[in-house]
């Protein structure tokens, strides 16, 4: 059996002949059972020096900064997008639309557009935090137990047709 480190696989002479890869090095049975058949719990694949397959431990995975403020702003909208949704709005986009409209639904899209304001707001002013190393970056739970809690008015939707 062989092992090539360029392609994380295993390869047998038999079967693979001339199309294994130049890299490919011998590998034992009991390195195959231990490290590629049945891997310990926890660990991950790699290769020493010689190529050899080997078990480690999983890196750390440390995002990068951008990552980590994508991942927020996606969890931010998608919590201002369940909140819209708590009055029957398809999205944030739609609700505070209504604001710019008179009619039955502007007092709505009024307090939401004004609420989704402090709420980004809000975010911001984590985020220059975290970016002073003044605060540790906040979970998207933390985040959103952040945000300021929305006081809707009375729903213009007649009793019974919501």
């Amino acid at each position: 059996m062989y092992y090539s480190k360029t392609t994380g696989c295993t390869y047998l002479p038999a079967i693979h002949g001339a199309a294994m890869p130049a890299d490919a090095v011998p590998i034992s049975a009991e390195r195959y059972d231990t490290v590629i058949a049945n891997p310990a719990d926890g660990k991950v694949r790699s290769h020493d020096a010689d190529g050899q397959p080997i078990l480690i431990d999983p890196p750390v995975y440390d995002p990068a900064p951008e990552d980590i403020e994508r991942a927020l702003t996606v969890a931010l909208n998608k919590y201002l997008d369940t909140v819209a949704g708590q009055r029957r709005y398809d999205s944030r986009f739609t609700c505070s639309l209504r604001a710019g409209f008179p009619g039955p639904f502007q007092e709505e899209g009024r307090v939401f557009a004004a609420w989704m304001d402090a709420c980004n707001m809000a975010a911001y002013q984590l985020m220059a935090e975290v970016k002073a190393d003044g605060r540790a970056v906040p979970t998207e739970a933390e985040l959103i137990a952040a945000m300021p809690v929305i006081k809707w008015p009375a729903s213009p939707i007649p009793a019974g047709a919501a």
